[in-house]
């Protein structure tokens, strides 16, 4: 059944509230640590420089790979994997004869792994 427009404006607007919650989060956590802990309750200035400094690198690493992992788009699954490859590796009893089956699945379809492990789950 095809949702409606309505339907699925509301579905698109309330698929943001996580990433909104996770936003307000990170800048009440930059919020408490710059300034209440670094900037008014640390009084050695070393201490300051190096308390800001790692947590500046670790806040632009999250930023960028939270930023990354909502606005990348989906990768779709490549098509070339077939029911019988599929199949093959699953039954595959022997570990060495599962890698060499796995081996060649990921050579015919660099996504083959995903879609395998998809059906597993």
């Amino acid at each position: 059944m095809a949702l409606s427009r309505g339907l699925r404006c509301c579905q698109r607007v309330f698929s943001w509230i996580p990433v909104l919650i996770i936003a307000a989060v990170m800048l009440w956590s930059y919020y408490a640590y710059v300034f209440e802990l670094c900037l008014f309750t640390l009084t050695n200035t070393l201490e300051k420089v190096a308390y800001l400094l790692v947590f500046h690198v670790c806040f632009v690493m999250f930023s960028w790979t939270y930023w990354k992992s909502i606005f990348t788009p989906p990768a779709s699954p490549c098509k070339k994997l077939s029911y019988s490859d599929k199949q093959r590796y699953e039954f595959e009893e022997r570990p060495d004869a599962q890698k060499q089956s796995w081996l060649r699945l990921q050579r015919n379809c660099p996504s083959s792994v995903e879609l395998i492990l998809e059906t597993k789950l």
